[in-house]
């Protein structure tokens, strides 16, 4: 279940983060959401 809320939010993350429609502030939270699950999988 944790890797399948993860992908949903990789998912989400990427599409605002390769979007050019969304501002700055939805950028850093799609770029720390990506680092956060990053960090989570390589620490497992």
């Amino acid at each position: 279940m944790p890797a399948l809320v993860n992908l949903v939010v990789l998912f989400a993350a990427l599409y605002v983060v390769l979007a050019s429609v969304y501002g700055d502030s939805e950028q850093k939270w799609a770029y720390g959401a990506i680092g956060t699950i990053v960090g989570f999988w390589l620490r497992k």
